[in-house]
């Protein structure tokens, strides 16, 4: 008869590395606890987490065989280096033992973590030329990258020269950068009055705040408005002239 060497069947289990760096390769050790006499199978394959395939990491099956003798092997999961901040870093996904060919499987899953490289994106803000009172300010709110997510901040408005309500109408609001968007406007309105401004440039300024994450780079942006009113100009009577024309008057009745 054939001699077996092992009482009982194999089992297989997994583990992963040390979390890497986006770009590097990450490393899944797939044991048996014990030798067999002929080839044995088992089936790895990888499934996202928060990091999705094609995009975090480069999908990966296999059909891992162990010979007689074998007890441990390895496979290298390629992980993708983009441009993009990832908000939910380290993201993770998992790889899977299955359809072991005989035996069984005591740990089946193992979890890679990916580190970002890319650091947050930084707001800045600018203002749009001078404009004439009654005309609209446009401010441009820019980020110096993407990033996986939406990523928002806030911005207002804060008087200077110019005051909210006679000059310009205040405004406040949150902007909203979605994946593959670095640049978005706001626009102010100013206020064309009748009274002369002795400091034809009024100014006012737009500040950004807030945001779910990232920095401000530039938070500051001056709107000025140009006066449109003409300078008062005064006029004089000569009071003798006003008299003297009045008795006239009455010497003529």
């Amino acid at each position: 008869f054939r001699r077996v060497l092992f009482r009982s069947a194999p089992n297989f289990s997994i583990s992963a590395g040390a979390a890497v760096t986006e770009g590097a390769g990450l490393v899944f050790t797939i044991t048996r606890d014990r030798n067999s006499d002929t080839a044995q199978t088992v089936q790895f394959s990888t499934n996202g987490v928060t990091a999705t395939s094609g995009l975090d990491f480069t999908a990966t099956t296999s059909t891992l065989t162990f010979n007689p003798g074998t007890l441990t092997q390895t496979v290298t999961v390629a992980t993708i280096d983009d441009a993009l901040f990832d908000s939910s870093s380290p993201e993770t996904f998992t790889a899977v033992l299955s359809s072991a060919s005989y035996g069984s499987i005591t740990t089946g899953t193992a979890t890679g973590s990916i580190n970002d490289n890319d650091a947050a994106p930084a707001f800045t803000i600018a203002a749009s030329g001078l404009v004439t009172e009654g005309g609209a300010i446009v401010y441009t709110v820019t980020r110096d990258r993407d990033s996986d997510s939406a990523q928002t901040v806030q911005f207002g408005t804060v008087s200077g020269t110019a005051a909210s309500g006679n000059d310009f109408t205040a405004s406040t609001g949150t902007l909203t950068f979605a994946s593959g968007v670095t640049t978005q406007t706001f626009t102010v309105a100013t206020i064309d009055d009748t009274a002369f401004d002795s400091a034809s440039t009024e100014t006012f300024t737009a500040t950004l705040g807030a945001r779910n994450f990232g920095t401000i780079a530039s938070g500051t942006a001056t709107g000025s408005i140009g006066d449109n009113d003409a300078v008062p100009a005064f006029t004089i009577a000569d009071r003798k002239s006003t008299r003297l024309n009045s008795s006239h008057s009455q010497q003529s009745r």
